[in-house]
């Protein structure tokens, strides 16, 4: 416990000092010019994006991605592959801000991923269920990701403030919060579920085998579907309870 606990205390000072170092640099205002732009690239099997964009992933040819925003922020955006992983973020860590109510909005076109990862306060979303047999979600800030998936092994963590919403179906799905984020995978069905906080954050989840739940401080585990086993521990005034 005491282990899992300090793993999870690290992450969230790693997420924290990430999203500090991305708003330390140089700032770049938008000029008002809405451009829509395309980037092409490789292939990619997973998918990690740093900062204050709105990604929508759709059904498609993976490749070309199309990106909407001011002209002279695109021109800041450094959006490439490197291996299997689609990398999208500003050049040289600068802090785009975008004018009045004008935001970046990325298109990314998918065949089948397994890791999706987020730091900062942006948003993904995906308007298609995302299947693989391991899918790995990742939030490290204050962002959003919403998205429906089918999978055998699931992995949904949040380091910060962040939130993640999930539904579909899995196998086994292992989960954490560091920090006083919140995961919501109760419309994920799931067979058996490993979730661990170190905070002050939710995981709501549903589980129908092995359920394994921990809490260090004063985070919460909901959770439904009536597990075959139920295996808990709190340390701090946290709560396990079902919904």
């Amino acid at each position: 416990m005491k282990n899992q606990t300090l793993i999870l205390t690290i992450l969230f000072l790693i997420s924290i000092t990430s999203t500090q170092a991305q708003w330390g640099s140089k700032t770049i205002r938008g000029n008002g010019t809405v451009i829509t732009k395309t980037f092409q690239t490789n292939s990619y099997e997973g998918i990690s994006v740093a900062g204050n964009f709105y990604v929508t992933l759709i059904e498609g040819s993976e490749g070309i991605i199309e990106v909407k925003g001011e002209s002279n922020l695109l021109e800041e955006l450094e959006i490439e592959t490197d291996g299997s992983k689609l990398k999208i973020k500003p050049r040289n860590n600068k802090n785009l801000k975008p004018s009045g109510k004008n935001k970046i909005e990325i298109t990314i076109p998918i065949q089948e991923v397994n890791s999706i990862a987020l730091a900062g306060s942006g948003n993904i979303q995906s308007n298609f269920s995302l299947k693989s047999d391991h899918i790995s979600v990742k939030l490290a800030g204050s962002g959003a990701i919403n998205m429906e998936i089918k999978t055998l092994e699931l992995e949904a963590t949040v380091a910060g403030s962040g939130t993640i919403n999930l539904n579909g179906k899995a196998q086994n799905l292992k989960g954490s919060i560091a920090g006083s984020g919140t995961v919501d995978t109760q419309e994920v069905k799931t067979e058996n579920a490993e979730v661990t906080i170190a905070g002050s954050g939710d995981y709501k989840l549903q589980c129908t085998g092995l359920l394994k739940a921990r809490v260090s401080g004063s985070g919460d585990i909901f959770y439904k579907g009536k597990p075959e086993k139920i295996d808990t521990k709190v340390a701090g005034s946290g709560k396990i309870k079902a919904l």
